[in-house]
């Protein structure tokens, strides 16, 4: 079960920050792996909030239903999404420095294939980075 871990820092407050990411109906608007968010269950951010994902994936957009279990604000976030065959679970940690916030993401996900799992793992290192670097944006600005 492979897992990948990037960090990055954004010069947005913590709350901001954490607010943003911390409420998947955001995440078609800022992460390129997400085409489109629908709440099914929960009213709003928090843990039990249970999201349809349109997951942009190499074969087109499939939905998954993203489940968050852990919801510390602002400090750390938890969720996992089944389906096409995986299992996926991350981890999000926030916390501000002297510059803004920093965010550490910690991806794992169970294929039931070895050969899958190093294609997911070579792929996911560059689809988080994006998925950063579309957030800056998002909160910055291009």
């Amino acid at each position: 079960m492979p897992s990948v871990t990037v960090s990055t820092t954004l010069p947005r407050p913590l709350e901001v920050v954490f607010d943003v990411v911390a409420d998947s109906r955001n995440d078609a608007d800022w992460s390129p792996t997400v085409a489109s968010v629908e709440q099914v269950q929960g009213d709003g951010p928090g843990a039990g909030a249970v999201y349809r994902i349109g997951q942009v994936t190499p074969r087109g957009v499939v939905p998954l239903d993203l489940h968050t279990t852990v919801h510390e604000r602002p400090s750390r976030l938890e969720w996992s999404m089944a389906g096409a065959g995986m299992h996926y679970a991350s981890v999000m940690e926030f916390s501000a420095d002297g510059t803004g916030t920093r965010i550490r993401q910690t991806n794992t996900v169970t294929t039931g294939s070895r050969l899958q799992d190093a294609a997911w793992f070579l792929m996911a290192q560059v689809a988080m980075r994006r998925q950063f670097a579309g957030l800056r944006n998002h909160l910055l600005g291009p």
